[in-house]
C-alpha cells in the first residue's frame, strides 16, 4: 500500500494540534477527522481507517480510557496517541492497553509523524498475520484430533459391518431359504454397503485417507 492510499483519522479536538498534524499528512496520506470520541467511533465504525491518530483529552473522554474505548469498538485498530508530554510510564501503560505507539505533540516532525504511522499499521498487520495462524495452527490441530478420532471409530464401526454383512451373505445362501427373509436379508446387505460408502465418506472429510479425484470444468 503506497502512502497516498493510506487513511487516517485524527480523533483531536484542538483545532491547531489537528492543524499541526494534517498540515504534515495531508501531502502524502488521506486524513480525516473527528473532534470527539464519539465522533471517532462513529467515523472508524462507517469507514474503518487504516490507523488513528488519537489524543486522549476529548471533551467525552479523558486518559487512557479513552483509547480503552476505542478500541473497545475497533479491535486490533492500529492507534497512534499524541501525549502532551514525553512520559515513558504513561508510555508503557498506552502500548500495554493496545497502543501501537505515541507521540508527544511538540515532537509532530514529518519525518517522526510519517515514520511512526508506517511503523504502527506494520506492526499491526504482522500482528493480525500471526493471530491468523495461530487460529488456522487451532483448527488443524482440531481436525487431526477429529480424523484421528473418525478413523477409530469408522474401523471399529466397518469391523460390525463386516460381521453383519457375512452373517447375512451366508444365510442368504441356504439352498432352501424363506423367499420374504431373503428379501429382508437382501435390504440387509444394501445397508452394509449403504455404511460402508458413509464410513469411506468420513474417512475422505476427515483426511484420513485420499478421495478419488473428480474432473471439473475449468472456467465454468
Amino acid at each position: 500500500m503506497v502512502d497516498s492510499q493510506v487513511e487516517i483519522l485524527v480523533i483531536e479536538d484542538g483545532r491547531v494540534d489537528y492543524e499541526t498534524v494534517r498540515a504534515v499528512l495531508s501531502g502524502s496520506m488521506q486524513v480525516r477527522h473527528a473532534s470527539t470520541l464519539a465522533d471517532g467511533i462513529e467515523a472508524v465504525a462507517a469507514a474503518r481507517p487504516d490507523c488513528v491518530l488519537l489524543d486522549l483529552g476529548l471533551p467525552d473522554s479523558e486518559g487512557i480510557d479513552t483509547l480503552k474505548r476505542l478500541l473497545e469498538n475497533a479491535e486490533n485498530l492500529p492507534v497512534v496517541v499524541l501525549t502532551g508530554r514525553e512520559d515513558e510510564g504513561l508510555g508503557a501503560a498506552l502500548v500495554q492497553s493496545g497502543a501501537q505507539d505515541y507521540l508527544a505533540k511538540g515532537d509532530v516532525r514529518p519525518s517522526a509523524l510519517l515514520r511512526t504511522i508506517r511503523h504502527a499499521i506494520e506492526r499491526a498487520r504482522t500482528l493480525r498475520a500471526l493471530s491468523d495462524a495461530r487460529a488456522q495452527l487451532v483448527r488443524a490441530q482440531r481436525l487431526d484430533a477429529f480424523g484421528q478420532l473418525a478413523s477409530g471409530m469408522a474401523h471399529d464401526f466397518n469391523n460390525l459391518l463386516a460381521v453383519i454383512s457375512t452373517t447375512a451373505g451366508l444365510a442368504s445362501q441356504r439352498p432352501e431359504i424363506d423367499p420374504e427373509l431373503a428379501g429382508e436379508l437382501s435390504d440387509i446387505l444394501s445397508a452394509t454397503e449403504r455404511g460402508r460408502r458413509l464410513v469411506g465418506q468420513l474417512l475422505t472429510f476427515a483426511r484420513r485417507r485420499p478421495g478419488k479425484p473428480k474432473r471439473v470444468g475449468i472456467g465454468t
